[in-house]
């Protein structure tokens, strides 16, 4: 996610892989290929790329997320 700003319809998942990451923290776990934060973060950036051309909703967490996979 390059930006702050997402496609209204990948708010939730976007949401559920920061809320993901929140709880697990930076740990190892985070990043297993079948965590739940890759599973949210892979389809909120599938969901990005589909639907780029959809109205748009300020995701406050997009920053904050960036930290996870960075």
């Amino acid at each position: 996610m390059s930006e702050d700003i997402v496609p209204a319809v990948c708010y939730d998942m976007c949401n559920n892989a920061y809320i993901k990451a929140q709880t697990i923290g930076k740990k190892p776990e985070l990043c297993l290929p079948d965590s739940g934060f890759e599973l949210y973060y892979t389809a909120c950036e599938q969901c990005i790329t589909e639907n780029a051309n959809l109205s748009t909703t300020d995701f406050n967490n997009a920053s904050s997320l960036k930290q996870f996979v960075d």
